[in-house]
């Protein structure tokens, strides 16, 4: 009964296979899986003794392993050189193993795969040169890595809004206003820059200029004065000042200079300058002048965010802000009418930052449908004294029309005729004279629907005697980084030395793309010189890019967008666009002997026809581009349940037809943990189906050979098909049922 239980599962797996026109006819010879298969397989020699060389003189059995096996595990040595006429490492000579953290290579272990093989007359696949995986990412991404940098933070007083935005509203091109224009992407990180492109031909250093908008002007206060500044080439610019008791300060920027010129070099990296004022004449508001033309013929960057002049003396002053709970910060309104109003949730507050009070309109109606009141403390407002409001604010519909008012009793009022409230965190500020003793701070917001968020409220007497100005404009610091310059110290009391006396943040910037292309493109080539040239003489072929086409989308290359990047992936095309297959075979043929062939290598091909189409594509369009591409290699990793051998017919009749060599590179048939004798039948019968199609379809001259993925079946801790029972061999070095199968497929 065992007996017709086999025939009749053989008879199964032959109706899998009817697209094969030697479809299979000796089941008997399967029949006694148990006593007779073992018997029956032992009276075949070794695979490459069925080679037919004649018929085939380019074909050869492969077989992939780890190096390690192969070079210290005598039994493995004897079973593969027997077998097999070339071996591909499954790891070792791929780049995570060769190159090091420190940008050398590793070549011992491959060295010993050299002598060892020798000395058998075995051939070496190398595998594989430029691949998304098995990388050594830590490395490569270091060589692109955003640079670091601690940026001083706090209150600015300069207010570069017009920067960005290129309207130059409050900041005045003094000079050479032709030069000067903002670019909206060359800032860093693509944000803006004020772009100053000076001419040739110049003959004073301020025939470029860019002046500040006037700054508040504090006697005995020190301002803290930062920028970030690049060029196309190496150039220089000088400060001067206007409101300084000496506005033609020199100082040795660059320190190692030893020359106080006062000017400073720029180069194509962005750098930051950084430096503190402290002998402001307090007569007037001051102003620094950029003067861009001690150079000509370089284009300067002048960065508009972390643009920022801070007052280091700022908390020396004594407050003077009449509104106690303005900043929100205690998480309440306390003082505040409750009405309409509502403390913000944490993270809402100015630029993301702390609590704010958020202000929310049920419908359009008059402004002060809505509003919200607080009782100023203290005394009341002096009649005749000029007052100054300031506020950061954002609406939800932008435009919402609002307006701060100081009264008593709601009517009679002074409004601070502030308009509308801009749609993103934005610092507003008005003067007003009081023309009564008002006692109470109003904000109107009900002539429209919708919320306001209200941060930093700050109401100053501009006439009292004691106190100060609180002024208030936010720099936008978002995330960036820079290369930073020394600190720049002088002895003159105008520009000091930067004394550390402020908080700074850490911030990011990204290499210029066209700097990370071309890193990018050094390493690649300078890794396959490296590699091809080490190997040249041991290694007969190589596959040069490895899984380059998308599975979705077979017409596009694989990205590593919208993924989880590993810690061994590395998407080159990524960075360097389609071309990056054109750059690697160019490269790797400059530098290997003519004999070797050069190999593309996909999966799925068999599975995905589309995709099989999209390779061949690309292999065309890398040819038109210059590129010489010997061969195509495609990884078989199949599954007896979802085979079709109809696809595989038509895969390799479609690699046939480009006229290239064909190498099927990783063949293995994976059938679980715990296989039954109808499991082993039928992987047996799928080798056997795979090497006819193989044979029928590909022309003798074009026949590479055929790759067995793994010497034996895998042991449990392998990474690739743990304990799958995938190969032709078993864990004992034995023969299994498919070694049988792949030889009748072979004759």
């Amino acid at each position: 009964m065992r007996v017709k239980k086999y025939i009749l599962i053989l008879a199964t797996v032959g109706i899998t296979f009817t697209s094969c026109e030697d479809a299979r006819t000796d089941s008997e010879a399967y029949v006694d899986y148990e006593n007779q298969y073992k018997t029956d397989i032992d009276t075949y020699n070794t695979l490459k003794s069925y080679e037919d060389k004649t018929t085939n003189p380019s074909f050869r059995l492969g077989v992939g392993m780890n190096l390690d096996d192969f070079v210290n595990n005598e039994n493995a040595y004897t079973l593969a050189t027997a077998n097999f006429d070339e071996i591909t490492c499954a790891y070792k000579m791929k780049a995570a193993s060769i190159l090091q953290d420190d940008g050398n290579y590793n070549f011992t272990d491959v060295d010993k795969l050299f002598a060892k093989a020798k000395d058998a007359g075995m051939g070496i696949y190398g595998h594989t040169l430029v691949w998304h995986s098995e990388q050594n990412g830590k490395y490569l991404r270091s060589l692109i890595a955003p640079t670091s940098i601690d940026i001083p933070t706090g209150k600015s007083i300069l207010d570069c809004s017009d920067l960005a935005d290129g309207s130059f509203t409050s900041w005045i091109k003094v000079n050479g206003d032709d030069y000067i224009s903002t670019d909206a992407t060359a800032g860093i990180n693509g944000k803006p820059a004020v772009k100053l492109e000076v001419p040739g031909t110049v003959s004073n250093i301020w025939d470029v200029q860019l002046s500040t908008p006037k700054m508040d002007s504090k006697k005995g206060h020190r301002y803290l004065v930062s920028f970030l500044v690049k060029s196309d080439k190496d150039g220089k610019a000088k400060l001067g000042f206007k409101g300084l008791n000496n506005n033609y300060a020199s100082i040795d920027y660059d320190t190692s200079t030893g020359m106080e010129s006062g000017a400073f070099t720029i180069n194509t990296d962005w750098k930051l300058v950084k430096f503190i004022l402290d002998d402001l004449s307090g007569k007037e508001d001051f102003q620094i002048l950029f003067n861009f033309a001690v150079q000509g013929g370089v284009t300067y960057y002048l960065n508009t965010d972390y643009l920022s002049v801070i007052d280091l003396d700022a908390d020396k002053v004594e407050s003077s802000n009449l509104v106690s709970n303005g900043d929100f910060e205690s998480g309440n309104i306390d003082g505040w009418d409750p009405g309409k109003c509502s403390i913000s949730a944490e993270g809402e507050g100015a630029d993301g930052i702390g609590y704010s009070m958020k202000m929310t309109s049920p419908s359009a109606g008059k402004g002060y449908s809505s509003q919200a009141i607080y009782e100023l403390p203290g005394a009341p407002l002096v009649k005749g004294h000029n007052y100054t409001i300031s506020f950061d604010a954002k609406a939800t519909d932008p435009g919402h029309p609002t307006d701060f008012c100081i009264s008593t009793n709601g009517w009679p009022e002074t409004s601070f005729g502030i308009g509308s409230i801009a749609g993103t965190w934005t610092h507003y500020t008005a003067t007003k004279v009081a023309d009564d003793n008002w006692t109470k701070l109003m904000v109107k917001f009900g002539s429209k629907a919708g919320s306001i968020f209200i941060d930093n409220i700050e109401l100053v007497d501009n006439d009292a005697t004691t106190g100060g100005d609180s002024i208030l404009s936010n720099s936008d610091f978002e995330s960036g980084t820079v290369k930073t310059w020394n600190t720049y110290v002088d002895d003159k009391p105008s520009i000091s030395a930067d004394d550390s006396e402020y908080d700074t943040k850490t911030i990011e910037i990204n290499q210029d793309p066209d700097v990370i292309k071309s890193a990018i493109n050094t390493q690649m080539t300078s890794y396959i010189d490296a590699v091809v040239s080490h190997c040249d003489g041991n290694v007969t072929a190589w596959d040069v890019v490895n899984e380059p086409i998308d599975d979705e989308k077979p017409t596009m290359l694989k990205s590593g967008e919208n993924q989880t990047i590993k810690d061994d992936n590395f998407y080159w095309q990524d960075y360097l666009g389609k071309d990056y297959a054109v750059t690697a075979f160019k490269e790797a043929r400059k530098n290997i002997s003519d004999d070797v062939n050069l190999f593309v290598n996909d999966y799925g091909l068999s599975t995905n026809i589309a995709k099989c189409k999209g390779l061949i594509d690309y292999v065309k369009y890398c040819e038109e581009q210059g590129a010489q591409i010997d061969g195509i290699g495609t990884q078989m990793h199949v599954n007896v349940k979802t085979v079709s051998i109809t696809n595989i017919d038509k895969m390799f009749k479609l690699l046939a037809a480009t006229g290239k060599l064909i190498r099927i590179s990783e063949l293995d048939i994976p059938i679980g943990l715990t296989p039954s004798p109808t499991d082993y039948l039928a992987q047996a019968d799928l080798y056997r189906a795979i090497i006819i199609s193989y044979f029928k379809n590909i022309p003798a001259e074009q026949r590479y050979g055929i790759t067995i993925w793994g010497l034996t079946d895998n042991p449990s801790n392998s990474n690739w098909l743990p304990s799958q029972n995938q190969g032709i061999f078993d864990l004992e070095y034995q023969k299994k049922l498919s070694f049988k199968g792949f030889i009748e497929g072979m004759k």
